[in-house]
This record gives structure tokens, sequence and C-alpha cells, in this order.
């Protein structure tokens, strides 16, 4: 009776993990508590390829970091109550940073291939630069993209939930990407 039981439950856990790993690496469907996971505490550390205009660049005039990700990792930031910090870095360091602990999250065209979400957790895609491919210096592997971060520390859940979600229904990201694109490439 216990083998039986033995072979249910791992039957059952396999059945799981198979759902799991084939509903693809958004957060819509995970449980979120509130918890916020950070490198620094009180900072967004965000990795950013500041060498793919307009999505994101190096504002000349002000020395900061400008564009379309730009804005919209001030955003998130503020939403979550944090200060932002942009660490630039090139596109194909973008995702193996995040395992060194350079920074927490990866804003910056990276789409949704298998391969990154197999890796890494990543928010549902907010945008789809498909309209404005032909524009950007970096074309990504898959022209719907999301924010990255290391899986199952909380952070990429709060980003979901406490940022990406009320700033798509507010229309903060459609004007934020009007304003910077000329266009809307929000998901809505």
């Amino acid at each position: 009776m216990k083998n039986i039981r033995r072979k249910l439950g791992a039957v059952a856990l396999a059945a799981v993990l198979m759902i799991i790993s084939l509903s693809g690496c958004g957060v819509g469907k995970t449980s979120f508590d509130g918890s916020i996971s950070t490198i620094e505490k009180g900072v967004l550390k965000v990795g950013m390829n500041l060498n793919d205009s307009p999505m994101s660049y190096l504002n000349t005039d002000t020395a900061r970091p400008d564009g379309f990700e730009a804005k919209v990792a001030e955003q998130v930031a503020e939403k979550l109550g944090l200060k932002l910090e942009i660490i630039d870095t090139t596109q194909k360091n973008l995702l193996k940073s995040l395992d060194a602990d350079i920074y927490d999250c990866v804003i910056s065209s990276v789409g949704m291939t298998e391969e990154n979400c197999e890796k890494y957790e990543a928010t549902n895609a907010y945008a789809d630069v498909s309209a404005i491919e032909d524009e950007l210096t970096e074309k990504p592997k898959n022209t719907k993209i999301a924010i990255f971060g290391k899986k199952n520390n909380g952070l990429i859940q709060a980003i979901e939930k406490q940022a990406l979600e009320p700033l798509k229904e507010d229309g903060t990201l459609s004007e934020i990407s009007k304003s910077s694109l000329k266009e809307d490439i929000i998901i809505k």
C-alpha cells in the first residue's frame, strides 16, 4: 500500500512539474507573498544595455540613462518603493551577470526565449518590439520582452504584481512607450 501511495505521489508531482514547465516563464500563475528580495536593501539594481537606442541609451546632455527601458525601470522602482540604480552592461552579459549578483533584474529588451525562461524567472511579456524592430540597435531573439531575474527570490513576482500590472492598467507604460518610441508597444 505504501508503494502505491509513493508511486501515486511521484506521478502527481511529475504532472505538476510538467504543467509548470509547459506554462512558460511568466509569473501569472504563481503565488506571491509580498516579500521583495534585493541585493542591496532599499535599492533596485537593474542591468541594462545602454547601447540599445531607442530602448535604452546614455543621454549625452544629462549623462544619465534614458529611453523606454530606463523610464520603465524608474516607474518599477517607484512602485516598489525602492531607489533605482542602473548598471550598464553588454547585451551578451545581461542575463549572465544575474548569476554573479551584480544586479537584481534585467530590464533591457530581453526576449522570452525558451533558453532564457529555463534558467531565469521572468514577468509576463509586457511589450512587443516587432513594430519597431528595424529601429533597434540590438535585435532580440524574441520580440516579446519581459523583465528577468533570478528564480524564486520574490522580486519578479513583486515587479509583476506591484508594478507592471498597475502601470499597464493606468496607462503609464503606454504613455512611456508613445513618448519614447512614438508607438505603443505595450501588450495589453
